[in-house]
């Protein structure tokens, strides 16, 4: 019977020991997965402020652009009208309407403030 009993212990304590060594190696398999999930997270943050900087680069060199188109076109009206401040072409004022609003949106997209 003693030997049995014995048996028996060390058949619990096995079967303890192999469910502590499941839930420990779960637990990490767990936390290491949470941290790369949080660093992708990361990543992926870092890689939409890069692309938004871009695309907000991009849109500012449009602006200026589009804000020498218009100079240039109120200065040939007042080389032809002899007035200043005449308004502007409906084409270049919905471009610059356009421009604007795209800048907008990409400058709240910014979560850097310091940038």
């Amino acid at each position: 019977m003693s030997s049995a009993i014995w048996g028996f212990i060390g058949t619990l304590v096995g079967a303890l020991a192999s469910i502590a060594t499941t839930t420990i190696s779960s637990w990490n398999t767990f936390r290491i997965q949470k941290l790369e999930n949080k660093e992708d997270r990361k990543e992926r943050s870092r890689a939409f402020q890069r692309e938004t900087l871009l695309e907000l680069q991009e849109e500012l060199v449009e602006y200026m652009r589009l804000f020498g188109e218009a100079y240039f076109e109120q200065l040939d009206s007042f080389k032809k009208t002899g007035n200043w401040g005449s308004l502007l072409s409906d084409e270049i004022n919905e471009k610059i309407r356009l421009s604007n609003a795209q800048t907008a949106i990409l400058i709240e997209r910014v979560i850097d403030e310091e940038i």
